[in-house]
This record gives C-alpha cells, sequence and structure tokens, in this order.
C-alpha cells in the first residue's frame, strides 16, 4: 500500500513566509472534512483540490512579500483564499486540480476583475493581485 504523506510533512525553509506552516495545517483539516461538514450536506474538496491549493500556498510563501490568506473549504468543495485590506479585497476559489475562479475589487479606484484560470500557470497573476491588496506587514 503506497505511504500517504500530509501537506505538513513539507518543509518549510527560512526562504518561505512566517504564516506557512498554519496555513498547511489548515489545509490538512480541510483535507480531512467529511461530506456534510458545513451540516448543509457541502461535499469536501477532494485531494486533487488539497494538493493544488497547498502548492498555491507554499508557491506564495515563497514571495516575502505577500500577506498571510485567509483560507477555508466552500460548499461546493472547493478551497478558497482571500485577502482584503481598507478597499481592496481579492478571492481564488481552487475547483479542482487546475481550475479556478477569481474576483478581484478596488472600490478606491472602482476597479473589478473577475474571471477563471485553467491549468497552472496563473500564479505570477494571483500574486499581482494579492501584491495589489496589501503586502505583509
Amino acid at each position: 500500500m503506497a505511504s500517504v504523506h500530509k501537506i505538513t510533512d513539507a518543509r518549510c525553509t527560512g526562504d518561505t513566509a512566517p504564516w506557512l506552516p498554519d496555513a498547511l495545517r489548515q489545509l490538512e483539516a480541510i483535507r480531512q472534512l467529511r461530506p456534510g461538514w458545513d451540516s448543509r450536506g457541502a461535499a469536501p474538496p477532494n485531494a486533487a483540490t488539497v494538493t493544488s491549493a497547498a502548492g498555491l500556498a507554499k508557491a506564495l510563501a515563497a514571495a516575502a512579500d505577500i500577506a498571510r490568506p485567509h483560507i477555508h473549504p466552500t460548499p461546493s468543495g472547493g478551497v478558497q483564499f482571500e485577502w482584503e485590506a481598507g478597499p481592496r479585497y481579492f478571492e481564488i476559489e481552487l475547483l479542482d486540480g487546475a481550475t479556478a475562479k477569481y474576483y478581484f475589487e478596488d472600490r478606491d479606484a472602482r476597479d473589478e476583475a473577475e474571471g477563471t484560470f485553467r491549468g497552472l500557470d496563473w500564479l505570477s497573476a494571483v500574486a499581482g493581485y494579492v501584491r495589489r491588496v496589501g503586502s505583509a506587514s
């Protein structure tokens, strides 16, 4: 039988943001959710979605200026990351291992964007939106 590695088994180096270990523990807890976790019959995120979310967290943590995200499961079986600072807000929901939808808003600038990322080449776009919300303090 193949060995199952927890998300938290990954080693964090001094080159990553200090919030990464907590984020990985949170994602491991999300991985353990059972059907109906929200008392309304919500599906838990599948393993590929949680693994993709851990990869996103690790990639973002490698950039020292990325603020800690709020991470939570969604009732539709996804994993959502959110950042908010004053009038600016960004969220990305990983729907599966390679698809995510996002929403950005800057109320002061009256700027809004939303869409879908497919494939795994969207990290720089995500980091750009997060930086627009605000850097780590």
